[in-house]
């Protein structure tokens, strides 16, 4: 079976049609919008052999954010990640190593 990870889903629009594109397709969505559980929720529902999600942030080292989400006019979702002071130290740390290389 092909292994797909869907990277900040959203409410798993590419997830669904990539699991309705394929009947051979197992998908793991990341999504640290609590607003978009329900909808992975249904997901997981609709494909439950085939679909999970993580509630979770992804990044490539530990820290802590703050994720601040709006609806807008439209009626949209409007999210922003507010890093905190450990967590912009260590991208410094991170970066400052990357370019040394």
């Amino acid at each position: 079976m092909n292994k797909v990870v869907d990277v900040g889903s959203h409410h798993g629009e590419f997830s669904r049609h990539i699991l309705n594109t394929s009947q051979e397709v197992l998908v793991i969505a990341v999504e640290p919008n609590p607003l978009s559980v329900p909808y992975l929720e249904k997901l997981r529902a609709d494909f439950p052999n085939r679909f999970n999600f993580i509630s979770a942030a992804l990044t490539d080292y530990d820290g802590e954010i703050t994720l601040t989400s709006r609806l807008i006019n439209n009626g949209q979702l409007a999210s922003t990640l507010d890093l905190n002071e450990s967590f912009l130290n260590n991208g410094s740390e991170l970066k400052d190593r990357k370019s040394t290389r």
